[in-house]
């Protein structure tokens, strides 16, 4: 079980915590025939039997081998032209039930989710998770463009899931490809601006994400070496660190590094979101009954 700062679920419980959620979020649901929502590898080498030029085809295996997956991307989007966002949509538009992972996120009630995933399965579990709940009466709100009215996010009270690649619904809204990145990421003020934004003031939590994004990364780095002095922010991780790569990794990064097991589909990380909400809860209370104490 992960053992998590005292720091992080005090911020969790005062609702100032960004849950970050990568691809390994969504590969935890099930699809309607059980199996599980394709990983970028996975699915790329899939597509990649869509092309029938061999050349082409060893090439894009081996951008795929090397991980590197936006170039792989964008090659395939070039080659398979429209039948480029029906493959996408085949994939990631599959019916599937929300898992007991990405339950227990929506269930640590933060205000603002961002996700790299364009499926729909967060937005069912909020409902699935809230749908007794009578102090829950509003959907959150989904955005999946980010221009300037994503800022509004910083300044209201609403909930809300922001999906940084797009959304599967929109196919010319997905960041998916290296043509993309560069116009919805990189050269995207907006984009820079508001992460920059929710880094200064709220804590950051990765789930489910390899900061293996470039561009994310690379504001990570930017953020940590512009503020020595900030506060941290936690990355949730099954992949081996050594003690050298954690300390780096806070040095650099301002991120702390809880490592978990990956044995049995990921179980660790579940039981520890679920009993992080448990810690939560009793954290809440406490501070509302020092907020009671204090007004009399």
């Amino acid at each position: 079980m992960i053992n998590f700062n005292a720091d992080l679920i005090d911020d969790l419980a005062r609702s100032k915590v960004v849950l970050f959620l990568g691809a390994g979020v969504s590969a935890s649901a099930k699809t309607a025939a059980g199996n599980n929502i394709k990983q970028w590898e996975e699915f790329l080498k899939e597509a990649t039997t869509h092309i029938q030029d061999a050349t082409t085809r060893k090439i894009i295996l081996r951008f795929i081998k090397e991980k590197k997956y936006l170039f792989a991307s964008e090659l395939l989007k070039e080659h398979l032209e429209d039948k480029w966002g029906d493959i996408l949509k085949d994939e990631f538009s599959l019916l599937a039930g929300p898992s007991d992972l990405q339950k227990a996120i929506v269930k640590l009630n933060q205000r603002i989710l961002i996700t790299t995933n364009f499926d729909g399965l967060l937005e069912q579990a909020y409902i699935e998770v809230n749908k007794n709940n009578s102090h829950i009466t509003h959907s959150p709100r989904v955005i999946h463009e980010i221009d300037s009215k994503v800022f509004r996010s910083l300044r209201d009270n609403y909930s809300y899931i922001i999906k940084l690649h797009g959304d599967i619904q929109d196919i010319d809204s997905i960041v998916f490809d290296i043509s993309s990145y560069h116009d919805k990421a990189y050269a995207n003020t907006y984009y820079k601006d508001f992460l920059n934004s929710l880094l200064l003031t709220h804590t950051f939590l990765f789930i489910g994400f390899s900061m293996s994004d470039p561009a994310i990364s690379m504001l990570i780095e930017m953020f940590a070496h512009r503020f020595p002095e900030s506060r941290p922010h936690y990355i949730l991780s099954s992949s081996k660190f050594s003690d050298k790569e954690i300390a780096l990794w806070k040095l650099k990064r301002k991120l702390y590094v809880h490592t978990y097991s990956s044995a049995s589909n990921h179980r660790e990380l579940t039981a520890s979101i679920e009993e992080l909400c448990n810690q939560v809860k009793i954290r809440r209370a406490e501070l509302l009954a020092e907020d009671n104490l204090a007004k009399i």
